[in-house]
């Protein structure tokens, strides 16, 4: 599998996303390519596939509030995948752009709130998925026991949310520079970042009480756009989906 990205940030408030691909998809044997995909939409999915996945793990089972925090393409993706998730009574969303913020909470279940400030406080399940290059909440906002994820990739996390331990998918996040690693996680602990692998293997408890604030930091990884790439493409073939070029 081969993913070609494009990011313009100064695509935001237009109709065109700010980050764009395209997902070549190989032939594991042979080599050949097999599909050109939308490497956005697969992206967005993916990116919220995995959050969704971290606050299932992480999260307290009687969760019941939602607070999404930016109302673009990561926040329509977030909002799909974490739909049934748990049982919510309430799901808030707010953006920096009004407008968004209510085209987003139109297209699903969900209350837009005037502040991020707003959204956070009472929430048990908290995504931040904004492009800033600034902390956008305030660890003082969250409540004890909350899960906070964060899939923005600039500065979107508060300091004060990494001093204990943080969930990656992998440690490449901590270890590595930007823009490959994240750039809340540049020298922290190592021993402090855990992956999401080895809390589903068993061999990290993950939550250690209910008051605990559990806190993912996501940057990608290759082996989710290739799965999810192949899942879509099987998915494709099984419903006769897509245009065939011919050879």
């Amino acid at each position: 599998m081969v993913k070609a990205v494009t990011v313009f940030a100064g695509n935001h408030g237009t109709d065109v996303p700010s980050h764009q691909g395209l997902i070549v998809v190989c032939d594991e044997h042979s080599g050949t390519p097999v599909a050109i995909m939308d490497g956005t939409s697969i992206t967005a999915m993916r990116t919220a596939a995995s959050a969704a996945v971290a606050a299932d793990l992480l999260a307290r089972p009687e969760a019941t509030v939602l607070a999404i925090i930016g109302g673009g393409v990561q926040g329509h993706s977030h909002l799909s995948a974490f739909a049934d998730l748990r049982p919510w009574s309430s799901v808030r969303v707010a953006s920096r752009s009004r407008g968004s913020a209510i085209a987003l909470a139109a297209r699903h279940p969900a209350a837009t709130v005037s502040s991020f400030e707003a959204a956070v406080r009472g929430a048990d399940v908290i995504c931040l998925t904004t492009d800033a290059d600034h902390a956008v909440i305030d660890p003082s906002w969250v409540s004890p026991g909350a899960h906070v994820g964060s899939v923005g990739n600039r500065a979107e996390l508060h300091t004060g949310f990494t001093n204990g331990t943080v969930f990656v998918e992998w440690l490449g996040a901590a270890l590595s520079a930007p823009p490959a690693g994240a750039v809340e996680l540049q020298g922290i602990d190592p021993a402090r970042v855990v992956e999401l692998g080895s809390v589903l293997t068993g061999a990290h408890p993950g939550r250690t009480s209910a008051d605990e604030i559990t806190v993912y930091k996501s940057t990608g990884h290759a082996i989710e756009d290739g799965a999810a790439a192949r899942l879509v493409l099987d998915e494709a073939v099984a419903k006769g989906i897509g245009l065939r070029l011919p050879r």
